[in-house]
């Protein structure tokens, strides 16, 4: 999310999505003037632009495209992808062009874009883009914003042939160049559905090929300690005035983000006392039980000669080998383990980031050396009843 706040049509932000195919449906489906109006009277609103959108009016003509190793092709040279056994190919309109999905932008819109080769001033991008004769074109990305190389069907500079139909029909043709190459921004810049040629021009020269009912999105920035405020407002207008748009904020993914964290601390939580509750009682277990079997052993060493004090320190010093062993293997095995398959968990998710944390464990140690002395000398302390004699009579 870049933008503090995207505003559309309810489908734009749901299952549905936004589609802006034809004329027929586009009223079904795209954003409002009128909620754009009541966001830029806001107290705090800042800026913001429109993001218009059209599929299947526009295609592009398959001379001069050079399908990249990465995109599968069937036996005729056809571009798709294989879905099992089924090969879909780019769709492809009568003409046999490629279908293009057309975006409109204004200068906001242009602000979001991250360049990943040709021309990066991005007033330099908006002002040819305004001209209609250059296009930007999206790369696919990974889940990390790593562009997928061998996926790229266009390049700066690429002279491309743009084919649609006119206000009254008549087939029309328009060559553009290739500016620059953008990573894909599926949240923000697209319709949230991927597609294989997903082009940007000028939201004014995008009027004149499709037509200015297919506003997609408007997003926009408040100012600093506005957010709040605004987001509430959005929610307020949404609920009660234009229940078929909707919005979509920072502070909305925040909200989202931590009570994924907090459900990570509270299952990792509940889980760690668990596990730690079971492991202070199987040791306080051991030491009770070795002392209570013990009992006639220590009776013995005490018949020859060793005192009461002595036998306490052993017993506390046998207990405090058992927690520097546990602290040993706990830090070697927790190590190696957080640097292994924790590191490999965390690598592959893309909202996560591996940092090794050893600090939790330092904080613990201390307490189990505190459990490693302390519990032997109260089990032995309170559990010899009996006096030298009795230990050694008992069987």
């Amino acid at each position: 999310m870049k933008p503090d706040f995207i505003i559309g049509n309810a489908k734009h932000f749901g299952m549905d999505n936004y589609r802006g195919r034809n004329l027929e449906t586009i009223d079904e489906e795209n954003l409002t003037e009128s909620f754009i109006e009541y966001c830029q009277g806001l107290k705090g609103y800042e800026d913001g632009g429109r993001l218009y959108g059209a599929g299947s009016f526009v295609g592009v003509k398959q001379k001069g495209i050079t399908i990249p190793s990465g995109i599968e092709q069937d036996s005729s040279g056809m571009p798709g992808e294989y879905y099992g056994k089924e090969f879909i190919p780019f769709n492809t309109n009568e003409q046999g062009d490629f279908e293009v999905y057309l975006y409109g932008a204004e200068d906001f819109a242009v602000n979001e874009m991250q360049v990943w080769e040709g021309e990066s001033d991005l007033n330099v991008i908006k002002e040819k883009l305004r001209t209609g004769d250059y296009i930007v074109y999206a790369a696919p990305v990974t889940d990390k914003g790593a562009v997928r190389k061998d996926r790229v069907l266009n390049h700066p500079g690429d002279k491309v042939t743009l084919t649609y139909k006119d206000q009254n029909g008549e087939p029309k043709e328009k060559e553009v160049t290739v500016l620059s190459v953008i990573k894909e921004d599926y949240w923000n810049l697209t319709t949230r559905m991927s597609d294989y040629f997903p082009y940007y021009m000028g939201a004014e020269p995008f009027k004149e090929i499709a037509s200015d009912k297919f506003l997609m999105s408007y997003s926009f920035d408040v100012k600093d300690g506005y957010d709040r405020e605004t987001d509430a407002a959005l929610k307020g207008y949404t609920s009660s005035s234009e229940p078929l748009m909707d919005y979509s904020s920072k502070l909305q993914y925040e909200k989202s983000f931590y009570t994924l964290t907090n459900m990570f601390l509270l299952i990792g939580g509940a889980l760690a006392f668990v596990i730690g509750v079971i492991g202070i009682l199987n040791f306080i277990n051991s030491i009770l039980t070795g002392i209570i079997t013990r009992q006639r052993e220590f009776a013995m060493m005490e018949a020859i000669g060793m005192t009461k004090r002595q036998l306490t320190k052993m017993v506390i010093a046998e207990g405090l080998y058992y927690a520097i062993l546990t602290v040993v293997f706990s830090l070697v095995a927790g190590s190696l383990f957080s640097l292994t398959a924790v590191r490999i968990l965390s690598e592959g998710m893309w909202f996560m980031r591996y940092e090794f944390m050893i600090a939790p464990m330092l904080v613990v140690f201390p307490i189990l050396l505190v459990l490693g002395g302390l519990v032997p000398y109260l089990a032995f302390r309170f559990g010899r009843r009996g006096t030298v004699v009795e230990e050694l009579q008992k069987e």
